[in-house]
């Protein structure tokens, strides 16, 4: 058993990056969201960087790595550690709870055919997560369908 590694690169070290066969996932901030079909280790979260230096995040795992996708869920894997990412679209859902508990739902499933039976880290990216909408906070919200699923 290894524990994946998570390093800051430059862009252009990024890159290469890709050639690795130990990269488990590549998460770049930018204004907007967006996952390369072609290669689902790759994520663009829609957070502009703090840095003014263009780094991205990148994590290796200790062997071999296969991806793919399951769906929406673009994954990577060694065996012991997976890396995946879910972009959903907000506005197909009545609001964000029920977008929230789809998303976990989505995720749980397919950590249980995976064969991943523990989440490490999650992190969720929300746009405007103090906002009120409805009458509730949105991080409220989130919290609410994250507890549903």
């Amino acid at each position: 058993m290894h524990d994946p590694c998570g390093v800051y690169l430059a862009a252009e070290e990024a890159q290469r990056a890709l050639q690795d066969g130990r990269l488990l996932g590549m998460v770049r901030y930018a204004g907007h969201n967006a996952r390369l079909p072609a290669d689902p280790r790759l994520v663009t979260v829609g957070l502009p960087p703090l840095s003014p230096a263009d780094l991205v995040e990148v994590w290796y795992a200790g062997g071999p790595v296969s991806a793919g996708w399951a769906g929406d869920l673009g994954h990577a894997h060694d065996g012991d550690t997976l890396f995946g990412h879910l972009l959903l679209e907000e506005d197909r859902y009545a609001d964000l709870a029920e977008a929230t508990r789809a998303a976990y739902r989505e995720i749980f499933g397919f950590l249980d055919r995976a064969g991943y039976p523990h989440l490490l880290r999650v992190w969720n990216y929300l746009e405007r997560i103090n906002d009120v909408t409805a009458g509730m906070e949105r991080y409220q919200q989130f919290c609410a369908g994250r507890a549903r699923a």
